[in-house]
């Protein structure tokens, strides 16, 4: 356990690879981002930020049976988009846990049901890098 004056940091690098096919996607432990988006000229284009979560596989969870995938893949076909998967590998559990629940609250995804304050017994900073609107540093304080 911290003392109240340390501040737990945690890395959560999204990059700017992402991948169309979620069977792609690592066989590690980590947060994604479920997202839509298009293939323009250019490259391709993110829309909105549709799901995040965590998982000790990510290939697995998004290729098994993830309750949410249905809609985010329904959202993308109206729009007529393509999923994006975005990868952020976080290999401590609770590091993972308590990072999901922070990026979820501060991005309130349209499919996400939780959306509660993140709590934790010391202060936590988030340090991330993503091009989905993500700021790159979120601060946590305990909430009492």
């Amino acid at each position: 356990m911290s003392t109240q004056n340390e501040n737990r940091v945690i890395e959560v690098n999204f990059g700017n690879k992402f991948f169309v096919d979620a069977n792609q996607t690592p066989e590690k432990s980590g947060i994604y981002a479920i997202c839509r988006g298009k293939q323009e000229n250019d490259g391709w284009s993110f829309s909105e930020l549709l799901y995040i979560g965590e998982a000790n596989n990510i290939n697995e969870r998004l290729n098994g049976n993830h309750e949410k995938l249905p809609k985010c893949i329904f959202e993308a076909v109206l729009n007529k988009e393509k999923l994006m998967y975005f990868v952020a590998l976080v290999p401590n559990h609770d590091n993972r846990e308590l990072a999901e629940k922070i990026l979820i609250w501060k991005m309130k995804p349209k499919f996400n049901d939780r959306v509660d304050y993140p709590v934790a017994d010391e202060p936590v900073t988030v340090i991330t890098k993503s091009p989905l609107g993500i700021p790159s540093v979120i601060k946590v304080p305990v909430h009492g």
